[in-house]
């Protein structure tokens, strides 16, 4: 089995890191994409280091924009090359959407799962339709969050404890 994974923060390190090793008890794993030092530690190759995703304010953003367009059409080359069976993004809900919603012509070969639930019932709840359209499943970390993406089309999200 084929797996990517992407965690462009440092809490979807971690939690990238828990997930890895759990997935690493099966041996027939291989597993690959972006993530950080602890997700290295837990037997992760990463081909970006997520430090390169760092940037505060939008300012910051739009200043960086030809790098992170770069980073992205990247990222999308490796995972189309890899040609994973599932596909796992933690948190970053703008990036993880975008490069999902690029990835859709693996739609009948991988599985899309997204880990930690955008928080749409803070702001943006639109995202609740958006994510339920492009993921087959979703992690959530809170009780309260999953009755958000349930409304929207067959998204049955699973309270990740």
């Amino acid at each position: 089995m084929r797996i990517v994974i992407l965690a462009t923060e440092p809490s979807g390190d971690f939690l990238g890191s828990k997930l890895i090793k759990n997935l690493k008890k099966n041996k027939k794993v291989v597993i690959s994409g972006v993530g950080g030092e602890q997700m290295k530690a837990a037997g992760f190759q990463s081909w970006v280091q997520i430090n390169q995703f760092n940037a505060i304010g939008i300012f910051e953003v739009l200043i960086r924009i030809l790098k992170f367009l770069k980073l992205f059409k990247f990222i999308q080359r490796k995972i189309l090359d890899f040609n994973p069976d599932i596909l796992i993004t933690i948190d970053s809900p703008s990036f993880s959407y975008r490069i999902v919603k690029r990835l859709q012509i693996l739609r009948n070969k991988t599985k899309f799962i997204h880990y930690v639930a955008p928080t749409v019932w803070a702001w943006k709840s639109y995202r609740a339709k958006i994510f339920s359209e492009l993921y087959d499943q979703m992690f959530t970390l809170f009780d309260f969050e999953p009755k958000y993406f349930r409304r929207s089309k067959t998204l049955n999200p699973i309270l990740f404890k």
